[in-house]
């Protein structure tokens, strides 16, 4: 076990230059001029040339890249030219937020698409099966983005139910940065009842499509189980069907929804910049969108490595839950 791991993390050296080297050159072939952004647009040729120097902005791309290699060894991502902080603190202001919806996706999506999986896959053809299926197809069809909209229009401008944007009505003072385990620590019980609406709309917009997976994989993974010789023994043998279904089914169709999990984190990942856009909430995702719309490089390529390491993180805790599930597969 620990010689897969440290070679997965001696692969992960190369794979993280790949991903630095390919996101610094797209971040400077754009169109767009980040010296003119900052400067202003009526600003003179003489002030955007002084950021550019700066900045370091007009020495060339291979000069560029090597100066910020040389930073990033030191483990300094560099300043963000929009608001001067180290890009790093800029992240861990932003990093708690955006991990809270994802966890909270996550276990939206595991809560309610594994049983449904599981109900549609025992009774198939019946009306759960043909309701699981309709959630999957809209899932995995719409837009994360409409979804969005969708939700808000109905539950905040229709209804209203639910708050439509930020991560509370009024942010209190950070104390870990997760704003409900911060509540909780105050003994804010208000604040955290305040602090959960504000997150339901924009999880379960991003659990949705993830949702649709793991319910699909699940019903799957659950009807090819149930077929399995293991299955009839048992039955023949007088085990009650519900321990059949959880105790012995359930147990190896959950191999593939640890797969479908791990790599769904990639998409919530990628899914949050477009719902902490939506839903104004303060995470890495609405910090991303920020940073490209004014060529912020330094801050796009921070985000892109941390969401780069965050996703090997998984991978690999996904290989070792593998290992666990299944003593069969061993890795070598």
């Amino acid at each position: 076990m620990g010689r897969y791991v440290l070679r997965r993390i001696l692969i992960a050296v190369p794979l993280l230059f790949a991903v630095a080297a390919i996101t610094f050159l797209l971040t400077h072939i754009v169109p767009g001029d980040a010296a003119r952004v900052l400067a202003g647009l009526n600003a003179s040729e003489d002030a955007v040339q002084r950021i550019r120097e700066q900045y370091g902005l007009d020495q060339s791309l291979i000069v560029q890249f090597g100066h910020y290699l040389g930073r990033l060894l030191s483990g300094d991502l560099g300043d963000s030219l929009t608001n001067q902080r180290p890009v790093a603190a800029n992240l861990l202001d932003a990093l708690p937020a955006t991990i809270e919806l994802t966890v909270a996706s996550l276990v939206i999506a595991l809560a309610i698409g594994i049983p449904l999986g599981v109900l549609a896959a025992t009774r198939r053809g019946k009306l759960v099966d043909h309701l699981g299926r309709l959630i999957s197809l809209v899932g995995v069809a719409m837009p994360v983005f409409w979804i969005g909209i969708v939700l808000v229009v109905v539950f905040y401008a229709e209804l209203g139910w639910l708050p439509s944007e930020g991560q509370a009505s009024v942010p209190g003072d950070p104390v870990t940065g997760f704003a409900l385990l911060d509540t909780a620590l105050r003994g804010d019980g208000e604040g955290f009842l305040d602090v959960l609406q504000h997150l339901v709309l924009p999880a379960f917009t991003l659990s949705l499509p993830t949702l649709a997976r793991v319910m699909r994989t699940t019903r799957s993974a659950m009807l090819e189980a149930m077929a399995e010789p293991y299955v009839a023994t048992a039955r023949a043998k007088g085990v009650p069907e519900r321990r059949v279904v959880y105790r012995h089914a359930l147990r190896n169709a959950l191999l593939p929804v640890v797969t479908v999990t791990g790599l769904a984190f990639g998409y919530l990942l990628g899914g949050s910049v477009l719902v902490e856009k939506i839903f104004k909430w303060p995470g890495i995702g609405r910090y991303a969108y920020e940073s490209i719309t004014v060529l912020d490089y330094n801050s796009v390529m921070g985000v892109t490595l941390v969401a780069t390491i965050a996703f090997l993180v998984v991978n690999l805790l996904v290989d070792v839950l593998h290992a666990y599930l299944d003593p069969k597969i061993r890795l070598a």
